[in-house]
């Protein structure tokens, strides 16, 4: 983490590790400076969720429109330190890491270091750093698909839900619910199937990021519903929708489930 932090101290570090493994301890966390260099750019924790040029740009206007630290979370285990070269496994968003490593780069070309003076503006707004609905589908579909790989057994919705409500911390976006899972999963197995309308999803997500008209899977689910769940149907009028947003024709969040 960065701005006005203590620096790192493995001390502190291994004695708060320590205090977890004896219950003594009161936090499950340890704050400290460090170098962003630490950290590597190429490990996911979520591989399998895209990942929107369009949101890592429109971070990069926003939040790091001039030189500023970032706050990163990584994973803390027994060989933490033997991932300090480099290696440390961020946990925290993605799209957030890329466009502080492209902004960086564009200040150094511009010289903006000299300009930025010791005082960070911390940036205006970090919904582009959250999951879409969309990518909440990928992520939620991957977990399971491993799981299911792993452990060499089929998930039902029902132990699904158990699993994520024991494991997964929703900050923002819709309340993954049981009957949320449902309806995740049955886009995934009709309307999502279908790779020519799950491309054209994609690059819907791809042109608006986080301000894409679809703002919960119910949309999409209502969509289907309102087709007869055929695919070539549903994509014409999702195209439709997609270009009336262009056009302006309906704002962001105006398109609400039934």
């Amino acid at each position: 983490e960065g701005g006005r932090q203590d620096p790192f101290d493995n001390r502190k570090l291994q004695s708060m590790m320590e205090a977890l493994k004896e219950g003594d301890s009161t936090t499950d966390q340890y704050i400290a400076g460090g170098n962003v260099a630490w950290v590597s750019w190429s490990w996911s924790s979520t591989a399998s969720v895209p990942v929107y040029k369009s949101s890592v740009k429109w971070i990069m206007r926003t939040t790091y429109k001039k030189p500023q630290p970032i706050n990163l979370v990584v994973a803390v285990d027994d060989l933490f330190m033997d991932q300090k070269n480099g290696q440390m496994k961020r946990i925290s968003p993605e799209e957030d890491h890329h466009a502080f490593i492209l902004a960086t780069a564009r200040d150094l070309q511009q010289d903006k270091f000299q300009e930025a003076g010791a005082v960070a503006d911390v940036g205006t707004s970090h919904e582009t750093m959250y999951y879409s609905p969309v990518q909440r589908i990928f992520q939620i579909v991957s977990f399971k698909l491993n799981h299911e790989s792993a452990s060499k057994t089929k998930l039902t919705t029902k132990k699904l839900f158990e699993i994520l409500s024991a494991n997964l911390t929703v900050t923002s976006g819709e309340a993954v619910t049981q009957s949320f899972l449902e309806v995740l999963m049955a886009l995934w197995n009709s309307l999502l199937s279908d790779t020519s309308f799950r491309e054209e999803v994609l690059l819907s997500e791809e042109l608006f990021g986080k301000r894409s008209p679809i703002k919960s899977i119910y949309v999409l689910r209502d969509l289907a519903t309102a087709c007869k769940k055929q695919p070539p149907g549903v994509k014409w009028v999702f195209d439709a929708l997609m270009d009336a947003a262009l056009n302006k024709i309906f704002k962001q969040g105006e398109l609400n489930p039934q």
